[in-house]
């Protein structure tokens, strides 16, 4: 909404027309509703990352009231919630209808994993992911398929040469995490790197033949 109209002087003493805004972050919330604000307690500092998770955040922050009217409490020092329950409730629901409105829901409260997942996302809702022709890099995360916390089918069609074949087939991260589907000495080799704390191979008994064939593997969560 244009603020164009404030720098006026003939409207120095006009009511705002912003009438309803909701705000979000890491699961905190608020509401701005003609001249009152809504406002969820944090539960932790903004910059803690990896603190502990909050499990339902639709229910887990106490709210507090501020009147912001004009000549009212514009800097938001009094909190009211306790005088006016009907109005928290009020907002509260409010709140809320503005968050499926708006496809907010379902809350998410983490950060770290948070930071990294777009919103809109590109990939949501596929389930099958296609890579052909010349060979591709450099995939933004928020394109590439998200194997976290799921099964998953990666097959590849390979033609190995009379003396063997070796090299990666497909990977996603790096030294700090990720996951590969390689050659190694023509056999494949799948590789999971958890956060490089813990890394888990799966390399199959024998090299591929030579010519046309396929790199199958199969993981059920």
């Amino acid at each position: 909404m244009s603020l164009a109209y404030s720098f006026d002087k003939a409207n120095a003493d006009a009511p705002s027309p912003h009438h309803l805004q909701y705000f979000e972050m890491f699961g905190v919330q608020g509401l701005y509703s003609d001249g009152w604000m809504l406002s969820a307690v944090p539960k932790r500092a903004p910059w803690d990352v990896l603190g502990k998770t909050i499990l339902d955040p639709a229910t887990a922050f106490k709210f507090e009231l501020y009147d912001v009217r004009k000549d009212k409490d514009w800097t938001q020092y009094t909190d009211v919630a306790a005088q006016n329950p009907d109005k928290v409730r009020e907002m509260t629901d409010q709140m809320f209808g503005e968050f499926a409105k708006y496809q907010v829901l379902p809350l998410d409260a983490s950060v770290a994993t948070r930071l990294v997942v777009p919103r809109p996302s590109l990939i949501a809702g596929r389930k099958v992911f296609t890579y052909s022709g010349e060979p591709i890099s450099g995939i933004p995360y928020s394109t590439a398929p998200n194997l976290l916390n799921t099964s998953y089918t990666i097959t590849a069609d390979i033609e190995t040469p009379k003396d063997g074949a070796g090299g990666n087939i497909v990977s996603q991260g790096g030294r700090f995490g990720g996951y590969g589907l390689y050659l190694l000495k023509g056999k494949p080799v799948f590789t999971w790197n958890l956060l490089d704390l813990k890394r888990v191979k799966w390399e199959g008994p024998d090299a591929l033949s030579p010519g046309k064939t396929y790199a199958h593997l199969r993981l059920q969560v």
